[in-house]
Formats: structure tokens, sequence, C-alpha cells
């Protein structure tokens, strides 16, 4: 029998999917995963009773009445109160005044940085018409694209500036 007929070797594609795995799916890989990390007696004292799995203790929340900085404890408890457990913890808020302004420096910056790149990838492509007016365009392109990020920032200084908030340690923001 030839080694290219199909009955010669299984077929591995059987196996495979393009699906992505559902959350069920990476459940049980992840006690897959953990059973396979166990000995065997382990196992036994699991099946047995011997030994416990992880328990779920509890669980807690908070509202709060305002967005400020405010510290805060969650209690999780077990039935059994064996188990009981504080998290301790620290809401801090922050407002950042001129976000908008941030995030139109931050898109043009992120565009600029994708058109230089994809730019570069034509540099190292064989040579042909095409890539040579898509370059053209590119670079038209980044040049607007530039002048779109001088007028943001010029627009994120001008509200910095109207804030009063010029440390750039801060970027703009005040803590509450």
């Amino acid at each position: 029998m030839s080694q290219d007929t199909p009955s010669a070797r299984p077929s591995r594609r059987s196996n495979v999917t393009t699906e992505p795995p559902t959350n069920s799916d990476r459940g049980w890989q992840v006690e897959d995963a953990i059973k396979g990390s166990q000995t065997t007696a382990e196992k036994i004292e699991i099946e047995t009773g011997v030994l416990g799995r992880d328990d779920r203790i509890g669980s807690d929340f908070i509202f709060f009445d305002r967005m400020t900085s405010t510290p805060f404890t969650l209690r999780f408890e077990s039935d059994d109160t064996t188990n009981n457990y504080e998290l301790d913890g620290q809401l801090s808020v922050t407002i950042n005044l001129c976000q908008d302004e941030l995030d139109r420096v931050n898109i043009a910056e992120h565009t600029i940085a994708n058109i230089k790149g994809r730019i570069r990838q034509l540099h190292n492509a064989p040579e042909s018409p095409r890539n040579e007016d898509e370059i053209a365009r590119l670079q038209a392109a980044l040049v607007a694209e530039n002048a779109k990020l001088k007028a943001a920032r010029k627009a994120h200084r001008l509200c910095l500036e109207r804030f009063q908030i010029l440390d750039d340690a801060t970027e703009g923001t005040r803590p509450c």
C-alpha cells in the first residue's frame, strides 16, 4: 500500500476545527489540565471525599453613593465559617478633564504609526506600479494625518490651559 493513499495514515483533519472554543470547552480544558497534574493518590482522596476540591466560599459587593476616593472592605464567608476572608481596598477615582482631546491625539498617533508601517511594508515588497501608487496615496494620507495630529495636540494643550492643569505628569487628570 502506498503512503500517498488516504488509508495509509490517519487523517488529522477530522480533529481540526475552525470554530473558537466556547467557555464550556475551556472549562473542560481547565478541568482536564487540573486532573492531569494530580497524582493518583490525590485523585483517590478527591473521589473518596478525603481531599476537597476548591469550594465556593462566598461573595460580596458594595454600592458607592458618590464617586470619590473611598476605602472599602469586602467580606467572604463560608457556610461553615471555617474559611472567612476580608479584602481591603481603596476606590480611586480620577477624572480626565481633557479626555476627548487626548483621545484625538492618541487616535492620530495610532493612525500615523499604521500608515508608516504600511509604507515600510510596501518599500520591502517587490516593485510594481500598484505598490508605487499605494505608497504615494499613503504619503498624502500621512501629510493629512500629521496635520490632524498637530491640531489635536493644540486642542489638548488649550484644554489643559483652560483648566489650568499643565503638569505633564497628570496629563489633564484631577483626583476627586
